[in-house]
């Protein structure tokens, strides 16, 4: 059993806007179709309208009814694995980030001192060197 229809895109905000029973699809997509002369057009979904009303039985629901899914049990891989998607495509929301940032910042700190340190000392040797040269050499 086929339990979906094309919907034309005229017609399809009628069905995003609200959760329409299929007695009031087709009183308002129904009527609509008829009104614009669009029957021959619209046949599939017309028919599928009418099928989703008609009950298989007395106390039945339609062929067409569909039990609506039950969610998994939450269990711990299964919470896990979705932190970490979550955490990969929001960067910001991961617990763990600020440390990580702090610490990266800490290094690259440690590494411009050390720079800055290596740079002075190297200054310092070079005007040493300078001064000690007699002043026939320059």
């Amino acid at each position: 059993v086929r339990r979906t229809c094309f919907v034309p895109p005229a017609y399809v905000p009628a069905f995003l806007a609200s959760n329409l029973t299929p007695k009031e699809a087709c009183q308002q997509v129904g009527s609509r179709i008829i009104n614009e002369n669009r029957e021959q057009d619209c046949v599939a979904l017309m028919d599928f309208l009418r099928v989703s009303m008609t009950r298989a039985g007395v106390g039945q629901l339609s062929s067409l009814a569909v039990q609506a899914p039950t969610a998994p049990v939450a269990d711990a891989i299964l919470l896990s694995h979705r932190r970490r998607i979550i955490e990969r495509d929001f960067p910001a929301l991961n617990a763990a980030l600020p440390q990580l940032q702090q610490n990266l910042i800490a290094q690259e700190l440690s590494v411009l001192v050390a720079d800055n340190r290596t740079a002075r000392v190297e200054d310092e040797a070079r005007r040493r060197t300078d001064a000690a040269k007699p002043l026939t050499d320059l």
